[in-house]
């Protein structure tokens, strides 16, 4: 049986740590506020 975990945002660092989960063993599932990143945030 995999043990899926949530990865609740993190930037960058949640799909790495959803990476390393799953070299674990486990079923990483990733959350993430923005549909998109955020490069063009600030820009006119």
């Amino acid at each position: 049986m995999t043990k899926r975990i949530l990865v609740i945002g993190g930037g960058i660092a949640g799909p790495v740590t959803a990476l390393a989960l799953r070299r674990a063993g486990f079923e990483p599932v990733v959350f993430e506020a923005y549909d998109r990143s955020a490069d063009e945030a600030g820009r006119s």
